[in-house]
């Protein structure tokens, strides 16, 4: 049975292993991102504000493409299928929108439905 290496640093560290380590102390205190992903910028208090929830309702959270969570897609647009970027690029526009919602509510429109999406497909 053949017996394969795991990618090493320059300096013989083991990637995998040390990413890993710079994950978990990147990450805040009760964040729920799995370890494959980078920092919790994708989660949102569950309570949030009544602006956050206008934003739920008007655009709901679409977070997984092909049974993919788009948090652990590692984005290098050139090597990727389009609609996995056109789903990454709606996932930012649908991040940034509720991250208004959440600390900045008076920068949205009071008529959410002017806010158009970028198309999916």
């Amino acid at each position: 049975m053949a017996v394969t290496s795991r990618p090493r640093t320059r300096r013989g560290r083991d990637i995998t292993a040390l990413c890993s380590m710079r994950r978990r102390r990147a990450r805040p205190r009760g964040c729920s991102v799995p370890d494959q992903g980078g920092g919790c910028s994708t989660a949102f208090p569950p309570g949030g504000s009544d602006a956050l929830w206008r934003w739920h309702a008007a655009f709901p959270e679409q977070p997984v493409h092909d049974g993919r969570h788009l948090a652990l897609v590692p984005t290098v647009f050139d090597r990727l299928d389009p609609g996995l970027c056109r789903a990454l690029v709606h996932r930012g526009w649908w991040l940034g929108g509720a991250a208004l919602a959440l600390h900045h509510p008076g920068l949205l429109p009071d008529d959410l439905t002017l806010m158009l999406p970028p198309s999916r497909g």
